[in-house]
């Protein structure tokens, strides 16, 4: 199985069904990262058709916990992680994300993969940081939401989305327990470090 052509080829699918997925130079970035962390337990909030969480399993994390709201999304998604081998290492849990995180407080995770609600990636994080080994990585998906987070102006159509993410900004830069890098890669991707008590 060349995992790589068909997660082109699910790329291409996504964008006919109109369903969101994981660029691909963002995807490259989190494969690169994934190498290098090589991640027991991986979470995933927002699973989609599996592009980033194939990605990861196929890069060298162990486990991967993925949370998606639609079940039909699931449904979608488990057929991609069987056909690149890698459904045994995924754990599916259906519901929404504010619902079944407080639940799972007790898990702990070397590697997170946020691409929910962009309009909620602060109270995400909040619920997501404190389940983080020291020097785990999140890894955060369209914080630039197509460049417009950085207006001053938000277009009304999407103002509650940009003054999330831009609140999201703020509190992460101002979280001690963290070093965070943004980089412009295609829609924005946030790099999130999780201190250790030697840092």
């Amino acid at each position: 199985m060349d995992v790589k052509k068909y997660i082109d080829e699910l790329r291409t699918r996504a964008r006919k069904a109109y369903i969101p997925v994981m660029r691909e130079k963002t995807t490259e970035l989190l494969a690169e990262i994934t190498a290098e962390k090589r991640p027991s337990r991986v979470l995933e909030i927002g699973t989609s058709l599996g592009v980033s969480g194939i990605t990861v399993l196929v890069s060298g994390a162990d486990r991967l916990c993925t949370v998606e709201i639609d079940g039909s999304v699931i449904d979608l998604a488990e057929k991609n992680f069987s056909a690149c081998g890698v459904r045994d290492r995924v754990e599916f849990i259906e519901g929404d994300c504010f619902e079944v995180l407080p639940y799972m407080d007790n898990n702990r995770y070397d590697m997170a993969i946020l691409d929910g609600p962009k309009s909620k990636y602060c109270e995400m994080f909040d619920l997501i940081l404190p389940m983080m080994n020291g020097g785990g990585v999140i890894f955060c998906d369209d914080v630039d939401f197509f460049g417009l987070v950085k207006q001053t102006s938000p277009i009304r159509k999407h103002r509650t989305i940009i003054r999330g993410m831009q609140k999201f900004y703020d509190k992460v830069t101002a979280d001690t327990r963290v070093s965070a890098k943004f980089l412009p890669i295609e829609d924005g991707v946030a790099v999130i470090t999780v201190k250790t008590e030697e840092d």
